[in-house]
C-alpha cells in the first residue's frame, strides 16, 4: 500500500511541476516572442500610415498648388482683355479671390 502511495506522489509532484513548467514556459513566450512582435507590427504599420498620409498631403498640395496657377492663369487672362475697364478689373480680381478661396477650400492645407 505504501509503494503505492509513493507512485501516485511522485506522479502528483511530475504533474505539478509539468504543470508549472508549462505555465513558465507560456509566460515566457508571452513576454519575449509575443510582446516584442506585437509591438514592431505595431509600429511598422504605424509607419506606413505615416507615409501613407505623407503622400496624400504631398498630393494636396501639388492639386491645390495647380488649382492656385489656373486661378491666377484666367485672372491674368481677364486683365489682359480688360485694360481700360475698371469695372472688369474688379470683376477679375473679384473672380480671382473667389477662385483661390475654392481651391483652398477644396484642398485644405494640413
Amino acid at each position: 500500500m505504501k509503494n503505492e502511495q509513493t507512485k501516485i506522489d511522485k506522479a502528483v509532484e511530475i504533474s505539478i511541476v509539468a504543470g508549472a513548467l508549462i505555465v513558465g514556459l507560456s509566460i515566457a513566450y508571452y513576454l519575449v516572442i509575443y510582446i516584442p512582435q506585437r509591438d514592431k507590427a505595431k509600429a511598422e504599420q504605424q509607419q506606413q500610415e505615416k507615409q501613407i498620409l505623407e503622400k496624400q498631403r504631398e498630393k494636396n498640395d501639388l492639386v491645390r498648388a495647380n488649382c492656385l496657377a489656373s486661378a491666377e492663369v484666367f485672372y491674368y487672362q481677364q486683365t489682359k482683355n480688360a485694360i481700360e475697364s475698371s469695372p472688369s478689373w474688379d470683376r477679375a480680381e473679384k473672380t480671382r479671390e473667389a477662385d483661390q478661396a475654392n481651391c483652398y477650400k477644396q484642398y485644405p492645407q494640413k
